[in-house]
């Protein structure tokens, strides 16, 4: 249902990328508060970030750039409307310029907590231990469960795995004369374990709706056992199309995760293992122990989530560059 916006969301819109000019209206979900305040959020991403108080409290999120549609996340939160493990969906704020229709940001109630990521910085490392990995696990399997029923049943065929290209792009970065000793060892070795994995087809049972850039900043720590998934655009490469939900393997998902477990070993354990909370945080998602075809696919993921990272901190903070290569790929137990 499209219905108009507040007057006081109309005026931060036109400051910035959306003109006067454009009909901006509101889509979907519950928000439908016309008197409001509109406060502005440091939110430490490239999205501008506001609180809205009214009749109740909301957060808005506003694009860097609109997308096409409505965008991957307002659909896949208006589909989840009703998930206990993401804030309630206000609406998605729509542009239509022209004969484009453009996704401009999103509505969602605001929920009081912290990143699990900031959580375990600001309380340390005994937290972490205390931290229940299994059920966060468990949680992660029924938001994918969820995604599930938002698929259009249709024929699935078999998502190769790009074992080689993954190899073969590593070991061209790892040669470069460029980086330092410590570099070139590590992006070397990384080649060496890709190259060593077996796999090279997803199944059909694997590929779904996924979150497409899970880790700990992504997740809103309410209280012990009580946590909300956010931020749901995922990586550029799933966002293409309109409304469209481009299909992924889940595995992905619980790599990123595991990935960003693993860097809690350099940023609050001091260096100690944090193997026993991502072996955890596995057994919850799967319910035992990882099944045995899974755990190639996981090592991929993870090695290729590694890579990037690298690439991106080497491209935007090269000061940063060193920090992907420290955390451990937590594979020697995997499969």
């Amino acid at each position: 249902m499209m219905r108009p916006i507040p007057s006081a969301l109309r005026g931060l819109l036109e400051s910035g990328r959306v003109g006067s000019g454009d009909d901006v209206v509101l889509s979907g979900g519950s928000f439908d508060d016309r008197d409001v305040r509109v406060d502005a959020l440091s939110t430490g991403s490239t999205h501008r970030g506001f609180r809205i108080s009214g009749r109740g409290e909301w957060f808005l999120k506003v694009y860097r750039e609109p997308v096409e549609g409505v965008g991957r996340e307002a659909t896949l939160l208006e589909g989840l409307s009703g998930c206990p493990w993401v804030p309630e969906f206000g609406g998605s704020i729509v542009a239509f310029c022209g004969e484009r229709r453009l996704g401009v940001g999103v509505i969602q109630r605001w929920v009081r907590g912290t990143s699990l990521w900031d959580g375990f910085v600001a309380k340390g490392w005994e937290q972490v231990e205390r931290f229940d990995w299994g059920m966060f696990g468990r949680l992660l399997r029924e938001l994918h469960e969820a995604m599930g029923a938002l698929e259009e049943p249709k024929m699935l065929a078999e998502v190769e795995v790009m074992v080689p290209e993954l190899a073969a792009t590593i070991r061209v970065a790892g040669r470069s004369p460029e980086l330092a000793s410590e570099e070139r060892v590590v992006l070397l070795r990384w080649a060496d374990m890709v190259e060593g994995l077996a796999c090279r087809r997803v199944p059909c049972s694997e590929i779904g709706v996924i979150h497409g850039d899970l880790h700990l900043g992504q997740v809103l720590w309410l209280s012990e056992g009580d946590v909300r998934f956010i931020d749901f655009e995922g990586e550029p490469h799933l966002r293409d199309g309109a409304e469209g939900l481009v299909r992924e393997s889940r595995i992905r998902d619980v790599a990123g995760m595991v990935r960003s477990i693993g860097y809690l070993s350099d940023a609050v354990a001091g260096g100690r293992s944090v193997d026993a909370m991502a072996k955890a945080f596995l057994a919850g998602y799967f319910g035992g122990v990882i099944p045995a075809d899974v755990g190639e696919r996981l090592r991929f993921f993870l090695l290729q989530r590694a890579f990037r990272e690298w690439c991106y901190e080497k491209a935007h903070r090269p000061d940063w560059a060193q920090r992907p290569l420290r955390v451990p790929i937590l594979s020697e137990w995997v499969g």
